[in-house]
């Protein structure tokens, strides 16, 4: 344990080190939400101008005027959710793109790095880390499909059985069984994304997901990986708990907006400490990615 905490501890001193890059991420983001929510945001003054019901919405979702807008001005929403959509996928490759640069960025523990080696990173992991994405969303799809054969395999009609009790308990079982692989899949795919970093001349990733599955159920990654997610979880309830207590809209902007850098800080700091833990472990040959003008 004291390795993992250790890796989690230096974590959290390459993100002060390198705050600024955050920064740039939250400002790309914010750049992306405007774009995408641009036409609905648009279209909610438009229909609602500046009336109370838009400053409800904030805190509430009112169904009903939601629909009213949709009947009466359903071109305009249509456009609206094409936008969004079409953002979604940018933002989806923006994220594979920015966690390679993480990773670059975290491999450098006690040093602030410059924002080109965040490109550079970004650049040079996209495709492996695309591919890696597939994969893992291909095994969640399948994992998921057969889960649902299970649970539907006596039929979904409740007129069909005596008592529905076993159904609700197989539904549980299903939940957690679910929650229990999706969480082992994401520690298989932090480690790849460290394995495929330091084997970097290597364009296939099939090895590093195969060397990712041998390291995953090791105490160590599996302790790591339960403490990024404790503090996730404690900063999802503070979150929720300030949304309770507050009742002012531009604190409540607010807090969103701290929670959603939380959580950028949070994938920087469970992509660094599992860098850090899988380096300290394993005899493996480091490759440096800076050039001799990076260091410069």
């Amino acid at each position: 344990m004291r390795k993992v905490w250790s890796s989690y501890r230096s974590a959290w001193k390459c993100l002060l080190l390198n705050w600024r890059i955050i920064l740039l991420l939250y400002g790309f983001t914010l750049v992306f939400s405007f774009i995408a929510l641009g036409p609905l945001s648009n279209l909610l003054k438009q229909v609602f101008n500046d009336s109370l019901m838009l400053a409800d919405m904030t805190s509430r979702f009112d169904y009903t005027s939601i629909m009213d807008m949709v009947r009466h001005n359903s071109s305009a929403t249509a456009l609206s959710v094409s936008a969004i959509l079409s953002f979604f996928v940018v933002y989806i490759f923006w994220s594979v793109f920015y966690t390679g640069g993480l990773m670059v960025v975290s491999k450098h523990k006690n040093a602030r790095t410059s924002t080109q080696l965040f490109w550079k990173g970004g650049g040079e992991f996209f495709f492996r880390y695309l591919r890696l994405s597939i994969y893992m969303l291909l095994f969640i799809i399948v994992i998921a499909f057969i889960m649902f054969i299970y649970f539907s395999k006596d039929g979904l009609n409740p007129l069909q059985y005596k008592s529905e009790d076993f159904l609700i308990f197989r539904f549980k079982f299903l939940v957690v069984l679910f929650v229990v692989i999706l969480f082992f899949a994401t520690i298989v795919r932090d480690i790849a994304k460290v394995i495929i970093k330091e084997e970097r001349h290597n364009l296939l990733i099939t090895h590093s997901v195969i060397k990712a599955i041998k390291n995953t159920f090791s105490l160590r990654f599996v302790s790591l990986s339960m403490i990024n997610l404790f503090f996730l979880v404690l900063g999802f309830l503070l979150y929720f708990l300030l949304k309770k207590v507050v009742s002012m809209t531009v604190l409540l902007i607010v807090i969103s907006q701290v929670f959603f850098v939380y959580r950028l800080v949070y994938r920087f700091v469970r992509l660094a400490s599992f860098n850090y833990l899988y380096i300290e472990t394993k005899d493996f040959p480091h490759f440096d990615i800076q050039s001799s003008d990076d260091r410069t």
